[in-house]
């Protein structure tokens, strides 16, 4: 039998995002085979890892260029609360709204339109994490009201002269997370799991169900404590009689951070 009969794959992303890789079937106990696979899930994350992170970092950079040209108007309101402002992500069809808030209690969106003195924008959970953080920061995974699509925001803090007036939040779609899931192989063969820290599952192609819990899913999820805590590495497991090895690591991206990024065998270079 051959490698690729004697192993499934079942590869992921972790959300907020944190990154998972895991080979699922049989697990032989030869040291120089599991060398070989081991060093296959390494390049497989990585790869994986890779093309997340990117793609995340580069719909964040849309609502840290849109802050920060807002900031560089120095509370000049006319121009603040002009819509064009909130202009610069119409050529990226996977981002669904660019929303903006202010103190004042001002609060647009490009497609929404004015929403002004209808719903306060400082109430809202994004507004207040991009306050509290001071800086850029992504928020869990959500079902958007309008588009009935499952989203991830980038609230990111506008400024005058400094000091904290507003922010604005980057709607993203992640219908192209269920498309990567379906992606991850490992020797061509598998299926993907892409979550968030929490343990919400965003994508999946092959265990549990979108917005339910990976802490729910048989065998592995008695070990999602032990991957919050590590960061990545990877372990065994027996799921129906049959053995898995299941390897995870972080994605830089989401924000995770600190130790969950230092580079150990797993790491694959999402936040």
């Amino acid at each position: 039998m051959g490698l690729k009969q004697k192993f499934i794959a079942l590869a992921g992303v972790m959300g907020a995002l944190m990154a998972i890789v895991s080979i699922i079937g049989y697990y032989i106990a030869s040291g120089d085979l599991q060398k070989s696979v081991e060093s296959e899930m390494r390049a497989t994350v990585q790869t994986q890892a890779a093309h997340l992170d990117g793609w995340l970092n580069e719909k964040k950079a849309f609502g840290i260029s849109t802050a920060n040209q807002m900031s560089s108007l120095n509370g000049n309101m006319a121009l603040l609360k002009a819509k064009e402002t909130l202009g610069t992500t119409t050529s990226d069809k996977e981002i669904l709204e660019m929303t903006a808030g202010l103190e004042d209690g001002y609060f647009y969106g490009y497609y929404s339109g004015d929403n002004t003195g209808k719903k306060d924008p400082t109430q809202r959970p994004w507004y207040k994490d991009a306050k509290a953080a001071d800086k850029a920061l992504f928020t869990e995974a959500y079902t958007d009201t309008n588009t009935g699509k499952l989203v991830v925001s980038v609230a990111v803090p506008v400024k005058s002269n400094g000091q904290f007036i507003g922010a604005t939040c980057t709607d993203i779609s992640l219908d192209v997370l269920t498309e990567q899931a379906n992606n991850m192989k490992y020797q061509g063969e598998g299926a993907g799991i892409i979550m968030e820290k929490s343990g919400n599952l965003l994508a999946t192609s092959g265990a549990g169900e979108p917005m339910k819990s990976f802490k729910d899913i048989d065998g592995l999820g008695k070990h999602f404590d032990e991957m919050i805590q590590k960061g990545e590495g990877y372990f065994n497991v027996t799921i129906n009689g049959t053995d898995k090895v299941f390897a995870y690591t972080t994605v830089p991206a989401t924000g995770l951070g600190g130790r969950h990024l230092c580079p150990v065998r797993f790491r694959i270079r999402f936040s």
